[in-house]
């Protein structure tokens, strides 16, 4: 058996499972089994709850105006436009926030587009198109939303800057720096979206945030990487409430070399080569978080000491693993406020029957309370399952209703 599939294996569990260092101080919850699964249960609706307020927010509605109004004049459609088609395109989902740096930053020349279109923008109701004052460090759009006689909302980039790489392997040579786009109504800021990086010498970035606000809602990123470590973070809340969020962490031998040519296949090879040392992955929803840590040093090591024939057959292997995964991984369900210990989690081998009803053996997962039970799909009833959908379509059937999306 080869170890480098074990390792291989193991990227499910550092993506899927929550991991952090253990904290000084942690406790079990006071709280019984059957508590916890309550608790467990409503976690879903908690989350669908917190996503009512963007069934009608009033800054999708001045996007969709500002929009209307572009795309009625005469004016060039540049990053201010694509911002408020993010913005704007919020009303078909929450996830679509995620594209706005996506939109505003492409593979375009930074600093030819935004000087371009530099300017102050006033919407002149006579002529029904736009007066344009010279500016030579913003792009600034003055309109009026729907209804309105007064060019009351304000739509502006600002704090662009960016700086210049050699780095042949990147296909512009522009690396953004910084960029500011807000939106204001009578103004009161109905969105803001922040954007921040630092690069090395070979155009790498070293640290990069980025935040969107839109009404009470928060959409961070945070991204720092060194020659020893990369951390990435996110997080979602709604007006100081988590909705989600989530952190990853990798230490190792970290070298620009070996993301590009640095395997004999030319093509990046974590495993191959020897970079992750230890990963730290944590993911909390609602108030419940799934943390821990793995040794990929440890497990390794604990690998290469295998006797291929004592993993001869599936079940062995997938046993085998199971046990290596425990040695070398801390895994807890907590809640997030308090950082109290619901539960312990494991690697386990089981059977499973394919679509052929043909049996075969894998590593499966799961967390353990105190009394000794399990936690599994039975956890959630029929009847939690059912108000989770139920609250899920009433949200959307308000949006669609409420942005005119319904046919």
């Amino acid at each position: 058996m080869k170890i480098k599939l074990l390792s291989v294996s193991l990227l499910a569990l550092a993506l899927a499972v929550g991991c952090q260092e253990d904290e000084k101080g942690e406790k079990l919850s006071p709280l019984n089994v059957e508590e916890h699964k309550a608790n467990l249960e409503s976690s879903g609706i908690n989350v669908v709850d917190k996503f009512n307020d963007m069934a009608d927010m009033e800054a999708i509605h001045v996007a969709n105006d500002f929009m209307g109004l572009m795309g009625a004049t005469s004016s060039t459609e540049g990053d201010v436009v694509a911002v408020a088609e993010v913005v704007g395109s919020l009303s078909e989902g929450s996830g679509t926030a995620v594209n706005l740096k996506a939109t505003t930053v492409d593979d375009q020349s930074f600093g030819q587009t935004f000087t371009e279109e530099t300017g102050i923008y006033t919407y002149n109701f006579d002529s029904q198109d736009w007066d344009v004052e010279t500016s030579d460090d913003q792009i600034t759009y003055h309109f009026p939303t729907k209804g309105s006689t007064t060019n009351n909302a304000t739509l502006s980039v600002t704090n662009f800057s960016y700086s210049t790489t050699s780095n042949s392997d990147y296909a512009v040579s522009e690396l953004l720096e910084s960029v500011d786009v807000s939106m204001a109504v009578e103004g009161a800021e109905l969105c803001l979206f922040s954007f921040n990086a630092s690069y090395d010498a070979d155009g790498i970035p070293t640290s990069v945030s980025e935040s969107l606000s839109l009404g009470k809602y928060v959409l961070s990123t945070s991204v720092s990487c060194s020659s020893s470590k990369v951390v990435f973070g996110q997080s979602f809340e709604f007006d100081g409430a988590n909705i989600i969020s989530s952190h990853f962490e990798n230490r190792g031998d970290i070298d620009y070399s070996s993301y590009v040519g640095g395997s004999e296949t030319g093509e990046f090879d974590p495993y191959s080569e020897n970079i992750p040392d230890y990963t730290n992955v944590w993911v909390a929803v609602d108030n419940l978080k799934l943390e821990g840590v793995f040794d990929w040093n440890g497990f390794q090591n604990s690998g290469s000491k295998i006797n291929e024939e004592d993993v001869a057959t599936e079940q062995a292997m997938m046993e085998t693993l199971a046990e290596l995964i425990n040695k070398n991984a801390s895994l807890k369900l907590k809640y997030n406020d308090s950082n109290e210990i619901i539960a312990l989690g494991e690697a386990f081998a089981a059977s499973f029957t394919d679509d052929y009803g043909t049996e075969y053996w894998d590593v499966d997962f799961r967390v353990k309370f105190s009394d000794g039970s399990y936690m599994d799909d039975s956890l959630f009833g029929e009847e939690d399952f059912t108000d989770l959908m139920t609250s899920v379509n009433e949200l959307m059937t308000e949006m669609e209703t409420n942005y005119g999306s319904a046919n």
